[in-house]
């Protein structure tokens, strides 16, 4: 009797049945899984885009732009500024661009200054607008350019200035247009050094001076009126400034001080020099009325005038 390879050959059949039955148990389990994971996305989709319908409606029926405040102090109306800024009523408040709204403005009301866009919720935009302030005025073959204090270009071939405002000389700008930011790199460089060189003086007290020449950052120079009249002051480059502004200010008080009035009083003029300040710690006073030098302070403080022959 051949038993052993009947025997054999059902063990092997059975061993197969069972290894069918587990892959097919296994796949069923993944399908399951696959199924139940397919059902939640689903869900999900289905769940996210019911909350984007409702917030794209909420949106237009509960965040419209129904208020526009303005506040600041301006020369232009109302009506002027919203058209300006393009603005609608209606408009969606979350998709109001405030950078937009403050460029628009910027640049189509030439005298705005300083402009800030913001929003409040639900339906309001509140615009603070205020208008440039002249802080200077450059001086070229034509006239004199006006600056504001962000420097935006007020006017051009202006013949008059007032005469609170700060006279530049030396900077050129290559293609001035109305309304528009300074971009020229040369004379940015050369305004910014201005800027830094009046914050001093502000910090100083000290208002003696009215115009710049910065043709050279290196060679600046200063005057009380112009170039032919009042005191003239040879600054120098921008290394301590600071110092030099402060300094300035008490050579300045004894220049002006009685003993060395010329004879026009309050006329007096002449040239300071302070471009040894730095090295040798001394400023030289050239008065108009005669050569001779002065010695007019040191760091110290100290004071020491050479009178005038008479």
């Amino acid at each position: 009797m051949k038993v052993g390879p009947v025997m054999k050959e059902n063990s092997y059949a059975h061993v197969d049945e069972y290894i069918v039955k587990k892959r097919t148990r296994i796949a069923r389990q993944k399908r399951k899984r696959r199924n139940r994971v397919i059902s939640r996305v689903f869900f999900l989709l289905l769940l996210l885009i019911a909350l984007l319908v409702c917030v794209y409606f909420s949106l237009g029926i509960f965040f419209n732009v129904k208020n526009i405040l303005l506040s600041g102090e301006s020369r232009y109306s109302r009506e002027q500024i919203l058209k300006a800024s393009k603005i609608r009523k209606g408009e969606n408040i979350f998709f109001v661009n405030l950078n937009r709204v403050r460029e628009n403005i910027e640049k189509g009301l030439l005298y705005v200054g300083n402009v800030d866009v913001k929003l409040e919720f639900p339906v309001s935009v509140l615009i603070v607008v205020n208008d440039a302030k002249p802080m200077c005025a450059l001086k070229d073959e034509k006239g004199y350019v006006i600056l504001s204090d962000g420097l935006k270009i007020l006017g051009q071939n202006v013949l008059t200035i007032d005469e609170s405002l700060d006279i530049i000389k030396g900077v050129k700008l290559a293609t001035p247009i109305l309304g528009e930011k300074v971009e020229d790199e040369t004379a940015l460089d050369k305004l910014n050094g201005f800027t830094v060189l009046n914050g001093y003086m502000k910090k100083a007290g000290l208002k003696n001076m009215r115009m710049y020449d910065l043709e050279d950052l290196q060679d600046i120079r200063l005057y009380s009126r112009d170039e032919k009249s009042g005191i003239r002051v040879r600054f120098g480059g921008m290394d301590q400034a600071e110092h030099k502004v402060k300094f300035l200010a008490e050579a300045l008080d004894c220049i002006t001080d009685k003993e060395m009035l010329s004879e026009t009083g309050s006329g007096i003029s002449g040239e300071l020099d302070l471009t040894r300040l730095v090295s040798s710690g001394k400023a030289i006073w050239r008065p108009k009325i005669d050569d001779r030098a002065e010695v007019v302070g040191t760091n110290d403080k100290e004071v020491t005038k050479n009178k005038r022959a008479k």
